[in-house]
């Protein structure tokens, strides 16, 4: 019998987070450090808006690209200023992930390249890659914050560039760029054309009185930047499969078009369920609260952890702290780790060779579990660098 699947199709690999979540199964005592998911359930009045759409008649067909008063009210609370038409610069998306991919195989052709600041997401280079593009990645370093820096940007530019793609704040690294930071970036783009993909998930979870700031508010950039956005994590969302996209007239159209031809349209009730929730401002602002104290729980402890060495977060809900010390490949690391003492957490290479020496730390986790790994991981370490003979 033939192979029937194709080139792109061979190439998929499962990703170093969901590889971790299956080595994870069935654990006792397990604390997962491992999984970018906010702990607990979503808001109740949330749930309760989405109930309450199914028992109106919310279930059948939407537009393709999701209800025109959802739109709207994306357009009035992202980014206001703006002022993104409801009508043709937006589409509601199954997750800020499938906007991604729509965008990707909207405007990658073969061989195009797409820059890609890392230790990054693990799935943003494989979704340019099976599309045939080429995803150029430019490492950010610890003594930098792991904000990209503009020389390292420039040596990446090629007669194939097409696309940067940023998020902000970061995940796996909980770097923020600052309006500083993203006007260099702009002057960047706008000199070598670019179009800038602006993943901004984390923006509602910032902490010590940063501010968001897009890059698509910037002089000359809204009309070269996507903005992809969703409700999984500020909101607490992520079972429910709901994002949206904001950008370029035709770029839009053009995603709409083949989201007709991939899924039709985003689930009604969980549309209306999003639409509730753009009007509870106060919940992202809670949740961003409760992970600053969780933030600064765990970086203090990881601080006071002989041999790990780590950079504050500004957002997000990662920490990414440096274990090379302890003298272990990040691998057997993270794999050492969940055998020895039931805490998981994720190698930093997975996420871009600036990962080496890393491991990634979710802290949506409860006060309680955190302060428990820490214990974990503080006597592990202690234990493998006394076998490592002291390694430095």
């Amino acid at each position: 019998m033939q192979d029937y699947l194709n080139t792109s199709a061979r190439a998929l690999k499962q990703g170093a987070i969901r590889a971790m979540f299956d080595r994870m199964a069935g654990r006792e005592n397990l604390i997962s450090l491992a999984v970018g998911e906010p702990d607990g359930n979503t808001h109740p009045d949330i749930v309760e808006a989405g109930c309450n759409a199914l028992r109106q008649g919310y279930t059948r067909y939407t537009p393709n690209a999701g209800y025109l008063n959802l739109r709207e009210a994306i357009a009035s609370v992202t980014l206001p200023e703006l002022g993104y038409q409801p009508e043709s610069e937006i589409i509601v998306t199954l997750g800020a992930m499938e906007a991604l991919s729509l965008l990707f195989n909207t405007i990658v052709e073969a061989g195009d390249e797409v820059i890609i600041p890392e230790p990054a997401w693990v799935n943003y280079a494989s979704m340019v890659a099976y599309r045939g593009g080429i995803p150029a990645m430019v490492g950010c370093r610890m003594e930098h914050g792991f904000r990209v820096q503009m020389e390292d940007l420039e040596a990446a530019i090629s007669p194939r560039s097409k696309a940067l793609l940023l998020t902000n704040p970061s995940n796996p690294t909980g770097a923020f760029l600052s309006r500083e930071d993203l006007g260099q970036i702009a002057a960047f783009a706008i000199r070598h054309d670019l179009l800038v993909i602006s993943d901004e998930i984390y923006g509602k979870l910032l902490y010590d009185g940063n501010v968001a700031c897009s890059i698509a508010e910037l002089p000359g950039m809204r009309e070269r930047t996507v903005v992809v956005n969703g409700f999984s994590k500020a909101y607490n969302m992520t079972g429910w499969r709901i994002g949206y996209a904001m950008g370029p007239k035709e770029i839009i159209r053009r995603m709409v078009l083949l989201q007709e031809n991939v899924c039709s349209c985003p689930p009604a009730a969980i549309q209306m369920a999003a639409l509730y929730a753009l009007s509870r401002p106060d919940i992202p602002q809670e949740a961003a609260a409760v992970f600053q104290q969780k933030r600064d729980l765990v970086y203090q402890g990881l601080l006071s952890i002989d041999g790990i060495e780590c950079v504050k977060p500004s957002g997000a809900f990662y920490i990414f702290p440096n274990v090379s010390a302890i003298g272990m490949d990040v691998t057997r690391f993270c794999y050492d780790l969940l055998d020895q003492e039931a805490v998981a957490c994720v190698p930093g290479d997975a996420f871009g060779a600036s990962g080496r020496g890393h491991i990634r730390i979710s802290y949506a986790n409860s006060i309680k579990n955190l302060s428990v790994a820490l214990e974990r991981i503080e006597r592990f370490v202690r234990r493998n660098r006394a076998a490592q003979g002291g390694a430095k």
